[in-house]
């Protein structure tokens, strides 16, 4: 789960799997791959940190925004989301 928004709590529809999070180094960000929804989702896209245009092209307007907010370092709530990423 990507936490797009830059929530301090996480993102609040992935509670059930914890609090543990972990960072990734570039050079390692640079090589993964994540989807915009469960990966078993026959209709999931795809995308990488680099060539990310599948998902965004998925998010409501919200989302966008929280997105955009959060790469600036502001801490928007999770909540304008109810699938993860």
């Amino acid at each position: 789960m990507i936490n797009f928004t830059n929530d301090p709590k996480g993102v609040s529809v992935c509670s059930g799997y914890g609090q543990s999070y972990f960072l990734l180094k570039e050079h390692v960000r640079e090589r993964c791959t994540f989807t915009d929804k469960d990966s078993s989702n026959a209709d999931s896209s795809i995308a990488t940190f680099k060539y990310c245009f599948k998902i965004l092209s998925k998010m409501n307007d919200n989302e966008l925004k929280a997105a955009f907010d959060g790469s600036m370092a502001k801490e928007v709530s999770s909540k304008c989301t109810s699938t993860y990423k």
